[in-house]
């Protein structure tokens, strides 16, 4: 399976935060944002995905995430986050934004994916 540079820097930061925070740690990811091709989300994109743990943790873990990969039709600035929210012990909701620009026939947000650690 083919790992873009992207992806690779993104593994070897998270698996240093999982190394550094000394405590339980998971990995997970890549998470996707589904794939649209519709105009109508041709202007912004707000998507939340729920991330289950593998096993829940004894205390709510402090959450890295890393965007991995992205789609764009843009012929303007292109602005994409990623962030975790709602963080439990069994999990948490990671939100992608993305925005491209005023013109809605322009600039398109189709895809992103991203990876997670988290650690107590």
């Amino acid at each position: 399976m083919y790992l873009s540079s992207l992806v690779w820097f993104t593994l070897a930061i998270l698996a240093f935060a999982a190394i550094a925070c000394g405590g339980e740690c998971q990995i997970g990811g890549p998470v996707f944002l589904p794939d649209y091709r519709l105009p109508t989300f041709c202007r912004s994109r707000d998507h939340v995905e729920y991330v289950r743990f593998p096993r829940s943790f004894d205390q709510i873990p402090q959450i890295a995430v890393a965007l991995t990969g992205f789609d764009f039709t843009a012929d303007t600035s292109v602005r994409v986050h990623v962030t975790a929210e709602g963080v439990t012990q069994h999990g948490f909701n990671l939100r992608f934004y993305g925005e491209t620009g005023s013109n809605v026939y322009v600039s398109c947000f189709h895809h992103a994916s991203a990876m997670w650690t988290a650690c107590t």
